[in-house]
């Protein structure tokens, strides 16, 4: 998934000589907080409505210019490089710039989500597990053999050390509403399973269910 296959070309531009009533209007019509500045092909920063807000309605947001953020991304960046601009900058769109650095488009801060919906394969039907271990202990390759032994593939996985601790925590994404077999693979092999997660289960559902998992194998 790349900036590419996402970008937008129709979300409305704010031009230097527009007055701050005229770029308010148009991030009213379009319920935008932020839209792009450009001048001709140049990408010159995303303006916020509260730095419109600071300006007098008939001043031009040409003032306010030189202070605007300029998080930029290019045709070919991955999704999971954007998600720290989104973050830093927390704004909703990130411009796309071509390589002489001309102005193509946005990419949406929702249009990043429903990406990784795909790429994480939660769009599809499966089981979250998410394990807590010593981060020496942890192998990928080691838990997706334990998922091949039990006919079920990992799609996702990510893994989150934590800070000041040689714990770490990794959560995977299963291609099967049926884990069973691979938890208690999990739990043998001392992994602590801090939960597991299906569509339609509760919290209390997963806790019931674990809890009955444990007592079958006498941990």
């Amino acid at each position: 998934m790349f900036a590419q296959d996402i970008l937008s070309n129709d979300v409305p531009v704010l031009h230097l000589k527009m007055s701050a009533q005229q770029a308010l209007q148009l991030m009213g019509e379009w319920h935008a907080p932020a839209l792009p500045v450009i001048d001709g092909l140049n990408y010159l920063g995303v303006l916020r409505e509260d730095q419109v807000l600071g300006l007098g309605l008939n001043d031009p947001i040409q003032w306010i210019t030189n202070s605007l953020d300029r998080p930029v991304i290019h045709p070919e960046d991955h999704i999971l490089e954007m998600l720290p601009l989104f973050v830093k900058y927390k704004v909703p769109i990130l411009a796309v710039l071509n390589s002489q650095e001309h102005y193509l488009g946005v990419v949406r801060a929702w249009s990043v989500m429903e990406a990784l919906h795909t790429f994480l394969n939660t769009d599809k039907s499966g089981t979250t597990v998410v394990l807590e271990m010593s981060r020496f202990d942890y192998q990928l390759s080691q838990l997706a053999q334990m998922a091949e032994e039990a006919n079920i593939n990992i799609v996702a996985s990510s893994v989150v050390y934590q800070p000041d601790s040689t714990r770490a925590t990794v959560t995977l994404r299963l291609n099967t509403l049926e884990a069973d077999r691979l938890i208690s693979t999990f739990a043998r092999y001392n992994y602590l399973v801090v939960g597991t997660y299906t569509p339609g289960q509760t919290s209390n559902d997963l806790h019931d269910n674990y809890t009955a998992l444990l007592h079958y194998l006498d941990i």
